[in-house]
């Protein structure tokens, strides 16, 4: 284990026992019709299904769907893989997005196209843990939802998701296209899903807040960076704020999700930010230790899972899907949070695998 996951993991047992006691609580206003309540006060934003999440009808776009999963730093492999696929000249325009964690802030460089693959290798080749993360345990122990301030995060996507590329959301939805992205509502423990394209195509003043607001909260990687409060609105105009954390936390990756109607007669491609098998490694016997191979063996089978119900489905229904995943005989470390250098060896590895025509399987180890 890494020296920086050492000290995360350090912090992060007594920081959040101490936080317990000293957090206030939330309460929801007295009268608020829960029930009704919408982001921006709009209907179709955001869904709770996990069949049909969008309306089919919609998705009037020929092109392929990409799914990209969870994986914190380990998204420079599918960033890579990105980069990759247009210096191939074969990179299509998907017709449907989807993104969780580290896929949710891939998805909106996937969805934008070719022309972002430069900022696109910048931001998972070059940034820093203390670009985007300043620690304070103070903070915590004083009831804070981390022990990190991530102004720098912030920034980062405010530096990419900027007016343009929201009216360049707002006209690929008016070609049929959809972005999707998923978030864990703390409050309620289950996933939500976001439309993206539905949000920016709502014309609300607000908009353009609450897509950076569901890409940051996705993202929001838990006790490193802190969960987001999204408000949402009754029919009454009340408003509570909906605590929104790591969608990787409930999903690892959004396809099944989308449909039938969406799914069948079009190629889908999943990027698994994850090791093509958990890696077998003697974990020490300690606090520490047995948190984090915990953790570990908790997001391995939520992958697992998900994808053998996919494999099932595409057995069953038709569907026809391809995978990539990070090659098991990886084993470079990374020297913290985000180490440039262990990223771009990443990305490097899948911009190859791509080129080389070395990607693509069709039955990942995962499942097994």
């Amino acid at each position: 284990m890494s020296p920086w996951k050492r000290l995360l993991l350090a912090l992060a047992v007594p920081l959040f026992v101490a936080s317990c006691g000293l957090s206030p609580a939330r309460q929801i206003p007295e009268g608020f019709d829960l029930p009704t309540a919408r982001p921006l006060g709009m209907d179709g934003l955001m869904s709770t299904r996990r069949d049909n999440i969008i309306d089919p009808d919609e998705v009037t776009h020929p092109g392929p769907i990409l799914a990209l999963s969870a994986g914190g730093v380990r998204g420079a492999f599918g960033a890579g893989v990105l980069v990759g696929w247009t210096a191939t000249g074969e990179r299509p325009e998907f017709s449907v997005v989807t993104g969780v964690s580290t896929g949710a802030l891939l998805s909106l460089f996937a969805f934008l196209g070719p022309d972002q693959d430069a900022d696109l290798k910048t931001a998972y080749t070059t940034v820093k843990t203390r670009d985007l993360v300043s620690i304070r345990p103070v903070s915590a122990l004083l009831g804070t939802p981390s022990f990190t301030s991530a102004e720098g995060f912030r920034e980062q996507i405010e530096k990419y998701l900027d007016e343009d590329a929201l009216a360049r959301i707002e006209e690929g939805a008016a070609q049929g296209r959809k972005l999707i992205v998923a978030t864990t509502n703390l409050d309620a423990q289950a996933p939500r899903y976001w439309d993206i394209t539905a949000i920016a195509a709502s014309g609300h003043p607000d908009r353009l807040e609450l897509i950076r607001n569901v890409i940051q909260a996705s993202a929001a990687i838990p006790t490193l960076f802190p969960p987001v409060l999204i408000p949402v609105f009754d029919t009454d105009g009340r408003t509570f704020p909906m605590l929104h954390g790591d969608g990787g936390v409930t999903e690892e990756y959004i396809l099944l999700e989308l449909g039938d109607r969406v799914l069948s007669g079009r190629k889908s491609y999943v990027v698994l930010n994850q090791f093509e098998r958990p890696e077998f490694k003697a974990t020490d016997v300690n606090v520490i230790g047995v948190l984090g191979a915990t953790t570990g063996a908790n997001l391995a089978q939520l992958y697992r899972n998900e994808t053998r119900a996919v494999l099932a489905a595409e057995r069953s229904r038709g569907y026809d899907v391809s995978f990539a995943t990070i090659p098991a005989e990886f084993d470079q470390e990374s020297e913290e949070g985000f180490d440039p250098v262990y990223m771009t060896s990443l990305f490097n590895l899948g911009r190859r695998a791509i080129l080389r025509d070395a990607l693509w399987i069709e039955r990942p180890a995962i499942a097994e």
